[in-house]
């Protein structure tokens, strides 16, 4: 067998497609003189489709120079720079589209035009024939993209992927055109050949899974570079698992999908409006309400950017509108200042950033204003508030540095310190707020059958979910629970234990790599976190009281997370801070728990 191969298979021959009008008009004739349709009938394919039409003396061939015009046209419209190439398959597949569509099955036009070759380009029709095509391994036209042994073409122009684009609409083109499935994209992509694909070959947030060389050789563009800078920017602003800040289904505007555009941006929770349209993004089908997962798939979607149930989210049908669309129209700038400052933020603002610390859920709730805030402080300007928020500053100024320890009286000092903290802001709510409502809080604790005070219940609840008690009746007016020493640093604060152990772990990374944080600065940092959420759940809590008392209920579980919790950035020592800690927060001018007080009546007040 090996002798054969050596002896008649020496040399590689490419075999080539349609290239010079004589070569069209050549198979044209064939349609129309050297073919038999229906067999035995003496009749050729244009006579059988067009018979009239035939004995007065149309035949293709007479279109073979507007037909190869038709083709370089749709290749420069679309901006490919390839040699023209028709491909038999493709030559087939639209000359039986002008047989069954113009002859006496269809339109039955006396002669045909160009305006006939062009206009089956515009139609769903021939789009669904080029797919058919391209499924069995032929494209429109020759992209040559050198591959280890094996030479294939892709309907593709990097002209087409847009600023700040996602993953997800760049590989929706790519099937587009080249009518391939999501499981074909992985197959061409993967780093590694696989036989099943797993839950990491679909994320299109980290694409780990594909090949980064095998975008710059068949997009023309690293999507994958692209991808992580705009994420790690993300990271910048939420530091502790930005992945779970990004939503798991597919959300998009109207406008910006009807081009078959979409941004990461738009994958922000919290990002309620297109940073580009200021309208309204959507999560649903508008026909179906039907969500799409966010990964590399087709689940509950028939083809690239229509819904199972058949809405289409593009402007048109067209194939040819769409490309040149997608080649053509000029990008839309970012509408929102905060977005589009945050998006050029440079080398030495985000070398800055890694020295803010914050929660990220303002900027879940309050987007824009927190973002405004945040970039306030990489950029050093005196943001110019409205009257609906107060800023303030708290420096702490170094003394004499302690080194930290991962020693156990170290952390038993840490956890100790958060404790006080906690325990001084209770006592001071009961100095102040809850001064004239102490009986109220004894009588609650003992489970009394009475009226319920709103403020009583307020500041006993409260206590209940920061302790991490399993019952109100639990709760101590003087002492606050601690439980059993720990050998690893555990917040007072059980409510907030995660966030705050994440932001502890964070510092000690901080303090290996160098950074001046020791154990003054540690508590200094820790005391101020504790207080600014544990206030803001008491305020919560005021906020929610009216219901629960109204309807003589008791929560099981905290029925909120961080509402309302005011934007704030601890900034560490740097250049910037001229070696100060300083903790900046913005809080509402407008106080609405006073309002909310100021209706409440206890049942121990005379009448």
């Amino acid at each position: 067998m090996m002798q054969i191969i050596g002896i008649f298979m020496v040399h590689e021959y490419k075999y080539t497609g349609i290239k010079e009008v004589a070569n069209l008009r050549y198979c044209l004739e064939g349609y129309d003189e050297g073919s038999e349709f229906p067999e035995r009938s003496g009749w050729s394919y244009t006579r059988y489709f067009f018979p009239e039409q035939f004995d007065r003396g149309l035949r293709l061939a007479d279109s073979a120079d507007e037909l190869l015009e038709v083709f370089i046209e749709l290749q420069q419209e679309e901006g490919l720079r390839a040699t023209t190439e028709i491909p038999m398959q493709y030559l087939t597949l639209t000359i039986d589209y002008i047989l069954r569509h113009c002859g006496v099955n269809g339109e039955v036009v006396d002669r045909i035009t160009k305006q006939n070759w062009k206009k089956l380009y515009e139609t769903r029709d021939i789009l669904n024939l080029r797919n058919t095509m391209i499924r069995r391994g032929a494209s429109m036209f020759s992209f040559p993209n050198v591959r280890k042994q094996n030479y294939q073409s892709y309907c593709w122009d990097s002209s087409w992927i847009k600023p700040f684009e996602s993953p997800w609409s760049i590989f929706e083109k790519f099937k587009y055109a080249n009518s391939v499935s999501s499981k074909d994209i992985i197959s061409l992509f993967q780093a590694l050949p696989k036989n099943h694909i797993t839950t990491s070959d679909k994320n299109l947030y980290s694409l780990e899974k594909l090949d980064q060389n095998k975008f710059l050789s068949i997009l023309r563009k690293d999507v994958h570079v692209d991808n992580q800078v705009l994420l790690q920017k993300l990271n910048i602003i939420m530091p502790f698992e930005h992945a779970a800040f990004l939503s798991e289904s597919l959300v998009f505007c109207d406008e910006c999908i009807s081009d078959g555009f979409h941004s990461t941006l738009h994958q922000i929770i919290g990002m309620e409006r297109c940073p580009f349209h200021l309208t309204s993004l959507r999560l649903r089908c508008p026909s179906c309400s039907t969500k799409f997962p966010y990964e590399l798939s087709e689940i509950n979607r028939s083809e690239p950017f229509i819904c199972r149930c058949g809405y289409s989210f593009l402007k048109t049908n067209s194939f040819k509108e769409n490309i040149s669309t997608w080649r053509f129209k000029t990008p839309i700038d970012i509408s929102r200042k905060e977005i589009r400052d945050w998006t050029k933020l440079n080398k030495g603002q985000l070398e800055r950033a890694s020295y803010l610390l914050f929660h990220p859920e303002p900027l879940i709730n309050n987007m824009h204003d927190s973002l405004r805030f945040y970039l306030s402080i990489l950029k050093d300007s005196s943001i110019t508030l409205d009257e609906r928020f107060i800023y303030n500053k708290f420096t702490y100024i170094f003394r004499e540095f302690l080194p930290p320890s991962e020693e156990k009286k170290y952390v038993d000092e840490l956890i100790e310190t958060s404790h006080k903290c906690i325990k001084s802001i209770a006592r001071h709510l009961r100095k102040t707020l809850i001064r004239n409502h102490r009986h109220c809080i004894r009588k609650l604790v003992r489970r009394s059958n009475e009226d319920v005070c709103p403020y009583a219940f307020a500041y006993v609840l409260w206590r209940q979910f920061v302790e991490g008690l399993k019952k109100y009746s639990l709760t101590d007016n003087n002492n606050l629970s601690r439980g059993r020493k720990k050998s690893y640093f555990e917040s007072a604060s059980k409510q907030d234990d995660y966030f705050i152990s994440q932001l502890y772990d964070h510092l000690l990374t901080l303090q290996l790599k160098g950074l001046k944080i020791g154990k003054n600065e540690t508590i200094w940092i820790l005391n101020r976190l504790h207080a600014h959420l544990v206030l803001n759940h008491f305020r919560n809590w005021l906020r929610h009281t009216d219901y629960y008392v109204n309807n003589n209920k008791i929560p099981v579980q905290v029925p909120f997370s961080y509402e309302h919790l005011p934007f704030f950035v601890f900034e560490l020592p740097s250049v910037e801070t001229n070696g100060k800690i300083e903790f900046h927060y913005w809080y509402p001018k407008v106080n609405d728990t006073e309002l909310i007080c100021s209706r409440w009546k206890c049942p121990e007040e005379k009448i």
